[in-house]
């Protein structure tokens, strides 16, 4: 079962990584000025509950599935999760392009700033992945 879940666990983030694009030099180089940064916390709201659809299909394929479930059916699992992580990967590949390229809308500033909105978009992430991991088995 390991090994299976390992494989398709693989081929998801092996497929993802393609899709994501490089930054290039200058974008790396660019830094967000104070009067932006009120539009890119509110950007990064909108892509916190935009990302909270697709972990709560990660989880919910995760609750149907329990330890006494066959590879077959964890392995079932994968293309599930694999839509929903390439569907974050999307939203993330596209808020970052909002944020280089200036092309936000003022908008009412969530609670906490930007490092507060980027922290719950990671724990929102890796709450997932840890889930899939754990349902592949590959947590032992």
């Amino acid at each position: 079962m390991k090994f299976s879940a390992l494989l398709a666990l693989t081929g998801t983030f092996s497929a993802l990584s393609f899709a994501a694009p490089s930054p290039s030099p200058s974008t790396l180089e660019k830094r967000l000025s104070p009067a932006d940064e009120p539009a890119a916390t509110s950007r990064m709201a909108t892509l916190y509950t935009d990302i909270k659809q697709y972990t709560a299909i990660i989880n919910s394929t995760a609750d149907s599935l329990s330890d006494s479930n066959s590879p077959l059916d964890a392995a079932a699992a994968g293309p599930k999760f694999t839509a929903a992580i390439a569907s974050i990967n999307t939203l993330v590949v596209d808020a970052t392009n909002d944020v280089n390229t200036g092309a936000l809308a003022k908008r009412q500033v969530p609670a906490g700033g930007l490092p507060v909105q980027l922290a719950l978009i990671i724990l929102e992430i890796g709450g997932a992945l840890n889930r899939i991991i754990a349902i592949l088995g590959l947590s032992e």
